[in-house]
């Protein structure tokens, strides 16, 4: 009836016309070629029920008449409805949070056509209607097919505009949570974070160089470790200090603003020479005094501390103390060549992969004469 194509319920109106002069009387219904039911008596407006359950698909309705002479008719008049008893299928793409919603599109798929909603779209579909406000919003979509059926899907979208705040980053954190002034091992550990309120931290991106117009270098846009931690290599020019750059962003791409930390880098190793006795060759005191005219390379930070072992201690090395630049040892009484060797360390921590030895003839016998 209406000539509609597509239903949604299994009882389906028919507008039924036939023409005999002996007035038609009885009409046999056919569904899909099959005989469907018992003969009926004939009036204009009918209803055929489809067996249930029923299948969605394409019925075709077929009609046979007799008259009441119990003739029947030459032709079969037919019409087709497509049975359709679900919902469109309703799928979306969405970005929960936004600070632009002006500018915000949500993707739906119909039964895999595609929509794009942009914010004047969904406006209509606003839980409560007015407008997209601050904080959480909830819409609500529908979506009606051909036969009636309704599918209904919400996404809430949370307008957050208030960017991360108070960020802070440290370089080689101890258990105190300050960060080392200075390191040797251009790796570094960082632990990073910022106030958040709203949407949470979702992106942090890191810079250790700037461009040739002052700008910062930055790395791609990375996603925020559960533990606020990471691990770079410094950079910017080696040894000296050097700068951390940490600029982070939430879910709804407010971006923080930038904020940094330094730490000396230091490489070089502790470069010189040490001398007994100002280079004699022979000494008949086992008392001497070592010279050590060793240095920190520029950009240093200064040398720290220093230890030694002479012939006699084998491998057995004496306790760490202050760097100094002369230092009085004494050997064992047994004459021969003697040698000292000392390691020095920079505040870094860098030291030589060779000690820096010397030696020095020990000769405590006097001359024999007749």
């Amino acid at each position: 009836k209406d000539n509609k194509k597509y239903t949604n319920q299994l009882e389906i109106p028919l507008s039924v016309n036939a023409e005999d002069a002996s007035k038609v009387t009885h009409v046999q219904f056919y569904l899909n070629g099959e005989k469907y039911q018992e003969e009926r008596a004939f009036t204009p407006d009918m209803t055929l029920t489809l067996p249930s359950p029923a299948v969605d698909k394409e019925y075709k309705i077929t009609a046979k008449f007799k008259d009441q002479l119990a003739q029947g008719s030459e032709t079969s008049p037919s019409a087709s409805v497509i049975l359709d008893t679900k919902g469109p299928t309703l799928v979306g793409e969405a970005q929960d949070w936004t600070n632009a919603p002006e500018s915000y599109f949500y993707d739906l798929l119909v039964d895999g056509t595609p929509e794009k909603l942009g914010s004047d779209a969904l406006k209509a579909y606003l839980a409560g209607g007015g407008t997209v406000k601050d904080g959480e919003n909830l819409f609500k979509i529908t979506r009606t097919d051909n036969a009636g059926n309704s599918s209904e899907i919400n996404f809430t979208l949370t307008v957050d505009k208030v960017k991360p705040f108070n960020g802070k980053v440290t370089i080689n954190p101890g258990s105190s949570g300050q960060g080392d002034e200075y390191t040797k091992d251009p790796t570094v550990n960082l632990v990073f974070g910022a106030e958040e309120k709203g949407s949470g931290l979702a992106k942090v991106r890191f810079a250790t160089q700037k461009n040739a117009d002052g700008t910062l270098k930055w790395e791609p846009w990375e996603v925020v470790s559960e533990d606020l931690r990471k691990q770079i290599k410094l950079s910017s020019g080696g040894d000296g200090v050097n700068d951390v750059y940490v600029q982070v962003k939430d879910k709804a791409e407010n971006e923080s603003d930038v904020f940094s930390d330094s730490i000396f880098l230091d490489t070089k190793a502790p470069t010189g020479q040490i001398t007994i006795n100002d280079n004699a060759e022979f000494t008949n005191s086992t008392k001497v005094k070592v010279k050590l005219s060793v240095t920190d390379p520029d950009p240093g930070l200064g040398l720290f501390e220093m230890l030694y072992r002479r012939d006699q201690d084998k491998e057995v090395w004496s306790s760490w103390e202050k760097w100094s630049a002369e230092k009085e040892i004494e050997f064992s009484k047994e004459d021969r060549t003697r040698w000292v060797e000392f390691e020095v360390t920079d505040k870094a921590g860098n030291k030589k992969d060779v000690p820096f030895k010397d030696e020095i003839k020990l000769d405590t016998t006097p001359p024999a004469g007749t």
